[in-house]
């Protein structure tokens, strides 16, 4: 009697340890893009375009992730990545390719200064807006040459006005 007690009694964290793989185990990532600007120029509405995630181990790209909009106000997807990816950084442009302002000499490729580090085992938010700041080169550099400055979203955007 007292094995079958015990049994009982050691059963149920036998199995509650045993438990799969479940859905909020994985490592993910999304982008919200909560940035809203209102134009008058075609192309230029808060969008983030031709996005790509760099997935970094250390200090190196294993990985990008392409998404061609992320729009104002929106999220992307929820992507999964593997367990050793230990932080990201995002590009993008401000213009929309093929309108007006995205076709501006100033619609340059911008990158976030800051990485965002991954925490493993969950969704991980990236979380863009207007004081996000930028510079014009995907490595960070104790020493930045003149034309890789930072500023925010904002300030970026008004150059495409000019």
């Amino acid at each position: 009697m007292k094995k079958l007690f015990l049994l009982l009694l050691v059963l149920p964290l036998v199995f509650s340890s045993c438990g799969g793989d479940d859905e909020n185990s994985k490592t993910t990532y999304q982008i919200v893009n909560n940035f809203s600007y209102e134009s008058d120029i075609q192309g230029l509405d808060g969008s983030m375009y031709d996005v790509i995630v760099f997935c970094f181990v250390g200090d190196n790209v294993v990985r990008e992730d392409h998404y061609d909009k992320v729009a104002s106000m929106s999220k992307s997807e929820i992507k999964e990545m593997p367990e050793n990816f230990e932080k990201i950084k995002i590009s993008f442009k401000l213009a929309q390719p093929g309108t007006p302002a995205g076709d501006l000499s100033s619609n340059t490729r911008k990158y976030t200064v800051s990485y965002t580090m991954i925490e493993k085992g969950k969704n991980n938010t990236i979380e863009l807006t207007g004081n996000t700041m930028l510079q014009n080169t995907l490595k960070s550099s104790t020493h930045k040459e003149k034309s890789d400055y930072e500023m925010n979203i904002y300030s970026s955007i008004k150059l495409l006005h000019k």
